[in-house]
This record gives structure tokens, sequence and C-alpha cells, in this order.
């Protein structure tokens, strides 16, 4: 997702991350049904009746719930990462319910490239790539699942070059 106002863009990872998580609780769940069935399928005695139901239902439910809440938590880390650039910095915001709030702000003057890297084909279809920031101390910061990537590309250059002209016009 991204929104763009006057001197401002507000980006969000792409939404294959969310189909991702989905797919994950999907995978998680058809494991513990199948965990399920067999321990109900290999039942042939009372004594592993009671072991079924007082251990491994419980156990199975558990787990099932510990799924559900990672499910959770990866959803609130999807929406509450953010990329906000404006004029002078990018902003990544990284929050979620167990951490503090992540602040990590780059100064426009201190990028000296920006890279952007596709590897496989899915990343290539579905338009979700990384976008490397590097900086003058030979830092770099990976974003990942970057949905259009040369549009955020564009618009960083172009933020660039107005604070190298402005900077040219006016040297401190």
């Amino acid at each position: 997702m991204m929104l763009q106002d006057k001197n401002t863009l507000l980006l969000r990872r792409h939404k294959i991350k969310l189909v991702y998580i989905f797919w994950k609780l999907m995978i998680m769940f058809s494991l513990c049904f199948l965990i399920m069935l067999s321990v109900e399928h290999f039942n042939s005695s009372p004594v592993y009746d009671n072991v079924l139901h007082f251990y491994v239902m419980p156990f199975l439910l558990l787990i099932v719930n510990l799924i559900l809440l990672v499910h959770i938590y990866d959803i609130i880390w999807y929406y509450n990462n953010i990329i906000l650039i404006d004029d002078n910095n990018i902003m990544i915001i990284q929050n979620s319910l167990l951490l503090r709030e992540d602040i990590e702000v780059i100064s426009l003057s201190q990028i000296t490239k920006i890279n952007i890297i596709c590897q496989w084909i899915l990343p290539n279809i579905l338009w979700y790539w990384k976008l490397v920031i590097e900086q003058q101390r030979t830092q770099t910061r990976p974003l990942f699942h970057i949905h259009n990537p040369y549009l955020i590309l564009n618009h960083i250059n172009s933020r660039i070059d107005k604070i190298n002209r402005n900077l040219e016009l006016n040297p401190l």
C-alpha cells in the first residue's frame, strides 16, 4: 500500500505478506488436525483413551491457541510496519504488541546509493522486491517486500536531487 501527500509518502509492505501469514496458519491447523486424527486412529485400548483425553487433547488445544496468538501477532506486526518518506528523511517505524516502538530515521543527505534486488521468479511476477539503502558510513538497510519499488526509488531520488539543489544554491 502506498499513500502520497504533497510532501510525504507512506508505505507498507506488500500484501503477499498477509497471504504468507494466512497460509502459515492453515498449515499449522492442518498439522494439528492430522495429529488429532492419528492419535484417535491409534486409540485401541481404554488406557490410551485416558491418555488421549487427559494429555493429548489439552496439549493440542494449547497448541491451537498458541497458533492463533502467533497469527494475531503476525497480523499486528504486518500492519504496524510503516515506512514514511518526507522531504528530508526516511522513517522506518516498527511496532508490535510485545516490543516497544522502534523508529529508525535515515537522512536523505546520508544516502549514497539505492539498489533494487529481485531474486527468483515469484517476486518478479508479484512485484514485491527488496530495496537496499546504502548510507555514507557503509551501513546498509534492506527493506523487504516493497511493492512497486521503482516508484519509490524515483521518489527518493527526486527528494535527494531537491536537497542537493538547495545545498548548491544555499551553501553553508
